[in-house]
């Protein structure tokens, strides 16, 4: 096995990681405040980001077959630098798009249709890069589903250290 080749493909799946977690904080947050924040918009955007981050996985699953997983990896982070700073002012435009008047709480309803509109694309293009860095690492001969989970893990905290809480003042 190629080591410089195995370490660049590792460091893929790290930033995968990275990524995601740092996409999550941020747009989790921008979020909270449109929401006012309280459990039930804190579970409705989850379970926002998991749906499309599922779609996005199971998606881009027929896709990997017929392209390589390289040059997938590459557009899948190109379209998430675009999308998410895309996907920010979204969030922070929709309180006006739904004309809410100031420190009116949005509904459920409005929450999770919300939270299922603008993270779509962030989220299925992070579904994605995991099923394609996964591909990537499985073309190295190696395990690919317990050792991308660990390396994306790596990333995940090295993410969360980075936006976690403190970092922002």
């Amino acid at each position: 096995m190629d080591v410089p080749g195995d370490l660049r493909v590792r460091a893929v799946v790290v930033l995968i990681g990275f990524t995601a977690a740092i996409a999550q904080i941020v747009l989790l947050r921008e979020m909270m405040v449109v929401f006012y924040g309280n459990e039930i918009s804190i579970g409705l955007m989850l379970a926002s980001w998991l749906f499309w981050t599922a779609v996005g996985s199971a998606g881009a699953g027929p896709l990997i077959r017929r392209v390589d997983p390289r040059r997938m990896v590459a557009a899948l982070e190109i379209a998430l630098a675009v999308a998410l700073p895309a996907t920010v002012l979204a969030v922070r435009a929709s309180r006006g798009v739904l004309a809410t008047v100031s420190g009116e709480s949005l509904g459920p309803g409005t929450m999770l249709l919300t939270s299922l509109v603008t993270l779509s694309v962030v989220c299925a293009a992070s579904g994605a890069l995991f099923a394609a860095g996964a591909k990537l690492y499985a073309e190295r001969g190696a395990d690919a589903t317990g050792t991308v989970y660990l390396y994306e893990a790596i990333g995940s905290a090295a993410g969360g250290v980075l936006a976690g809480p403190g970092w922002e003042r």
